[in-house]
């Protein structure tokens, strides 16, 4: 973007596999998906790049865990937070999206299969 803060990319795993290695982490660093629906390519690429996937089960009443209740969602070795808007929805992930960046976390959205994708 003109922002600077995103980047088009022929598909969602091209996408991620660039973000990861222009990121560079350490090894078994943490790559957690939310919700944790998600297509098992995109796992593939986050273990071949030597780190580790971690799906959070949505709740019943909402795809995304609250920011309040994040703190029992990151540990000290998550680096990449992956948010998927699914099903042709845009979740609000702002609060989200701020406290994973508060604590220093990498933050993607994965837009193609929302509606404005």
């Amino acid at each position: 973007s003109t922002r600077g803060d995103a980047i088009v990319c022929l598909s969602v795993r091209s996408g991620i596999d660039l973000v990861l290695a222009a990121l560079d982490l350490p090894p078994e660093s943490e790559v957690l998906f939310a919700p944790g629906v998600t297509i098992p390519a995109l796992v593939r690429i986050v273990e071949a790049r030597g780190l580790r996937a971690r799906g959070l089960d949505p709740e019943a009443d909402q795809w995304l865990p609250e920011a309040s209740q994040v703190h029992r969602l990151l540990t000290s070795e998550t680096r990449v937070l992956v948010i998927t808007h699914l099903f042709g929805s845009v979740f609000n992930a702002t609060e989200l999206i701020r406290e994973a960046q508060r604590r220093g976390i990498f933050v993607i959205e994965d837009c193609a299969q929302s509606f404005i994708g």
